[in-house]
């Protein structure tokens, strides 16, 4: 339950990140901008994140095993986000580009 709460709230974030500055995004995309120079601080920021959860969640249940799936869970969770999201930025600017 706890796990499942908890990836709701990742996946909530994450696409409030890309809710929020879609306009912005948008710009940049058509621009010529690569998805790492448009998420680079964000999946920085996220990684960083990751790897604080890692170690303090193998410190606390002394159990990295359970604490690195937990993470590769959330890491998995995070890239399938992050390509869904860039295959309909990729959509939305191709149509934007068509006059459409």
């Amino acid at each position: 339950m706890t796990l499942s709460t908890a990836i709701l709230l990742f996946d909530s974030m994450n696409l409030l990140y890309f809710e929020q500055f879609r306009r912005e995004l948008m710009i940049k995309r058509l621009a010529g901008m690569t998805i790492y120079e448009l998420h680079g601080k964000y999946l920085l920021a996220q990684g960083g994140v990751l790897l604080l959860g890692l170690v303090l969640s193998s410190i606390l249940t002394r159990d990295g095993l359970i604490s690195a799936l937990v993470v590769a869970l959330f890491t998995l969770n995070a890239l399938l986000i992050l390509v869904r999201q860039d295959k309909k930025e990729e959509a939305g600017s191709m149509a934007v580009l068509k006059g459409k």
